[in-house]
């Protein structure tokens, strides 16, 4: 298959519907949502900010679908071709599963009208032979963009917005579902632990009282990277120290001490917030790169923020490194030494 098509094991990303849903309000709705639409075929349209976790919802559609044991195939919606379009429609009947189209805002104005051809085919193939072939697929589209804006503005069609909105999912903001986040920790702590054959020490309280306060503006995936670096300092020995700034102990001489106080340190959080929005949009910008492939251009775009701001912000998180004059290098040679 071609190299946008991305074929990988559920068991890779899935993660236990208990932790996914977790016992938010909003999160049980769309588990209900999830449980009544898996069942059938129809197109599935999944919104919500970057890192929400929609192509985890997407895959847990799969998971309990009744074509479950078949292939779930994400295809990158800015990367698709024509030639991705006839691979996916040649499939036989009983290869149906789950086609994942990423970020579907990104799908340019041809392929827009392509894809629309393969929906509007699927109602007539029966009766007319020389049909065009359809999505013998279920398909799930994600998106962080607003449509229903991108259609005023005439980025995207309407007509194709109606044929894959049958069902539609909003994901919320992690912020937005914090009751959640302690079930997620644990999960990501114990995911990773696993992954590098280490006994990480439990998570002490004020840790994750921590976790918990802050607004994640990376939601999901910014977590599991905080918690992989939990899990990378020593198995989480020191992890508290290390993620957090130290807390700073409060005299024993002082006036305003009690003498039945058990908390005597204080958090400074001006800089721990300033240490902790660093390290989120460090980690952020590196997810980033990755998935554009070291492009600076295409990273900047991704984030919504000019390319300067993008060199600045790289710059000050110390992930730009100095070469000789007249050097040559790609992007990923001058990030790759600063990779987690």
């Amino acid at each position: 298959m071609q190299a946008n098509f991305h074929t990988n094991g559920l068991s890779d990303y899935a993660i236990p519907g208990r932790v996914l849903f977790g016992r938010s309000k909003a999160m049980d709705e769309i588990q209900k949502t999830v449980e009544r639409v898996a069942e059938i075929p129809v197109p599935v349209l999944l919104q919500g900010e970057k890192g929400t976790g929609k192509e985890l919802v997407g895959r847990e559609i799969h998971r309990r679908s009744p074509w479950h044991d078949h292939r779930f195939v994400k295809v990158l919606s800015r990367r698709m071709t024509p030639r991705t379009l006839a691979g996916l429609s040649a499939w036989e009947d009983d290869e149906a599963g789950t086609v994942f189209m990423y970020e579907i805002g990104e799908l340019n104005a041809p392929m827009q009208a392509r894809l629309l051809e393969l929906f509007q085919s699927d109602s007539q193939s029966n009766r007319d032979s020389r049909a065009p072939r359809h999505l013998n697929q279920r398909v799930i589209c994600s998106t962080r963009r607003n449509l229903t804006n991108d259609i005023a503005a005439g980025t995207f069609r309407s007509d194709l917005f109606y044929r894959i909105n049958i069902v539609s999912i909003q994901l919320p903001k992690l912020a937005d579902r914090k009751e959640d986040i302690p079930a997620l920790t644990e999960y990501f702590v114990e995911t990773y632990s696993r992954q590098q054959n280490r006994c990480c020490h439990p998570m002490s309280s004020e840790t994750l009282q921590a976790f918990c306060d802050y607004e994640w503006p990376g939601n999901i995936r910014e977590l599991a990277a905080f918690a992989k670096r939990y899990v990378d300092m020593d198995g989480g020995a020191h992890a508290g120290k290390e993620l957090f700034p130290r807390k700073r102990s409060v005299s024993r001489s002082s006036p305003k001490e009690r003498p039945d106080t058990q908390l005597n340190t204080v958090v400074p959080l001006k800089d721990y917030t300033r240490q902790i929005v660093g390290r989120a949009e460090r980690d952020l910008m590196l997810t980033v790169l990755r998935e554009h492939r070291w492009n600076r251009k295409e990273a900047a775009q991704a984030l919504q923020i000019s390319y300067g701001t993008l060199l600045q912000k790289l710059k000050k998180a110390g992930l730009v490194k100095k070469q000789e004059p007249g050097a040559l290098g790609s992007s990923k040679a001058i990030f790759e030494e600063q990779l987690p």
